[in-house]
């Protein structure tokens, strides 16, 4: 009969061999578009190894790059037509996310990196990207910090994967607000914010000018979708 200390390191071993095929499963998916299309996205790095090669801000991140999968599933939730909407990828990175945009037919489409290291793999990745003829725009990538950007003209899709802490995400909130008020339009900002960060979705939750839209049940509970308009959106999930 199996000990209590036996079954202990049991479910330690089961617990370490679960967390390694998941781990072992998740950067196989995370590749995939990489390997598809020959460039580098994939991977996780932490905010720490950016600053010893870049001069960031104290509201930066670590990288990660969001699945094609969940991009994909995402888009066709939306209660938007794409044509209509200029795309703007805030914390780009090495532009995954742009570049699954721009095979949408967005009105433009803007990735935004602050930190000139994962930038340049970017441009980098978006010579590969032209090669294959997937892209229906150009996307234009920017070396810059996104509070510092002005947003375009017309109704806009804001997608941000945890790109700010609390304060910078406050600030980005109020400039979105503002962008409203100046020339009202629909602006919707789809997040993706692990329980961990959710600091930020609090931010747009007591923002007055930010609306939550539900989208479909099919979708991660981290990803979150709030919206600015005179008339906030209807849609079923």
């Amino acid at each position: 009969m199996e000990s209590i200390l036996g079954r202990i390191h049991r479910k330690i071993y089961e617990n370490k061999l679960s967390r390694k095929i998941h781990g072992a499963f998740r950067r196989s998916i995370d590749g995939r578009f990489d390997r598809q299309y020959g460039v580098d996205t994939a991977g996780r790095i932490p905010v720490k190894h950016l600053r010893s090669r870049d001069n960031l801000p104290e509201s930066s991140w670590g990288y990660m790059a969001t699945p094609p999968g969940e991009f994909d599933r995402l888009i066709h939730a939306l209660p938007i037509q794409t044509r209509d909407y200029h795309f703007i990828d805030i914390g780009s990175g090495k532009a995954r996310t742009t570049f699954m945009a721009a095979m949408y037919d967005f009105r433009s489409v803007t990735g935004i990196e602050v930190s000139r290291a994962l930038y340049d793999v970017s441009l980098r990745n978006a010579m590969i990207m032209r090669e294959h003829g997937v892209m229906k725009c150009e996307p234009e990538l920017l070396n810059m910090d996104a509070l510092e950007y002005d947003l375009p003209k017309g109704p806009l899709l804001l997608y941000a994967y945890n790109p700010f802490k609390r304060k910078a995400m406050e600030r980005f909130a109020g400039q979105v607000a503002e962008a409203y008020a100046t020339s009202p339009r629909h602006i919707v900002l789809a997040c993706r914010i692990p329980d961990r960060y959710a600091v930020g979705v609090r931010v747009l939750e007591d923002h007055p000018m930010f609306k939550e839209i539900v989208l479909s049940a099919s979708l991660p509970k981290y990803i979150r979708v709030f919206e600015i308009a005179e008339t906030p959106s209807r849609h079923d999930a």
